[in-house]
């Protein structure tokens, strides 16, 4: 649906010159039926009745939509099937630069002339039981309260999206270069409103630079800055159109 919506706001490029990059995570939900199968090492002491009672609780029977959910690349695959798209296409995990990472890809693809179009998201529905319980032990404070995002950038080249007539909400910057503000996910309001999206918290945050930025209209940049729990550090610059 994000991509739907980001995608009606642009003129369509040739499928065979589109690629899609999403950032996400592995769902800790996935860790149920590994823990269901290692019960009976877990409690040797368990009879099968309580052995098969604990298994149903745990991880209820799989159904086909688990299955296909559990593919890490299901997500970049069901845009490409959506929009029929034929250039290189995939699914980035690495925690909450996932998002910055495929903004990245996307952008040296369309500086290389591989694609003429990048559809350029993040997605992590982590308001569960199992992302809760890890987020209170391992994250930042003020990473601890889960919020559900999925966020959708459709990227061109300057001249292309001039001569497409697009509305054209940011542009981003070279690598290196450093911004008028900056935003982290410690000082911003979306984290302290809406909980953190951890995977798709990056690209969130660019996003919301991009648009305050259009409403801005006038000559600055913003600079996005997000340090990940595996420890690397992502920036991007965005200048205003």
């Amino acid at each position: 649906k994000a991509a739907h919506e980001a995608m009606a706001k642009t003129k369509p490029s040739d499928p065979i010159r589109t690629g899609a990059w999403i950032g996400m995570q592995c769902d800790t939900e996935v860790a149920r039926s590994g823990f269901g199968c290692r019960l009976a090492e877990t409690f040797p002491q368990a009879d099968e009745a309580w052995l098969t009672a604990a298994r149903v609780a745990i991880r209820p029977p799989l159904m086909p939509a688990d299955v296909i959910g559990a593919m890490p690349n299901i997500v970049a695959n069901r845009l490409n099937a959506e929009f029929d798209l034929k250039a290189p296409s995939h699914v980035v995990s690495a925690e909450e630069g996932s998002g910055l990472i495929a903004l990245d890809l996307g952008v040296q693809y369309l500086r290389d002339s591989v694609v003429d179009c990048a559809i350029v998201g993040a997605v992590d529905m982590c308001c569960e039981i199992g992302h809760r319980a890890a987020a209170s032990n391992v994250f930042k404070v003020t990473r601890q309260i889960p919020g559900d995002a999925a966020v959708v950038l459709v990227l061109k080249r300057l001249a292309d999206a001039k001569r497409d007539k697009d509305t054209v909400y940011a542009l981003i910057a070279d690598k290196g270069e450093q911004g008028d503000e900056l935003l982290t996910l410690e000082n911003s309001g979306i984290t302290r409103q809406f909980g953190h999206a951890h995977a798709a918290s990056g690209l969130l945050h660019v996003a919301a630079a991009a648009l305050k930025l259009r409403e801005n209209q006038s000559d600055s940049t913003a600079h996005v800055m997000v340090d990940s729990y595996g420890g690397q550090v992502f920036s991007v610059c965005l200048h205003s159109a």
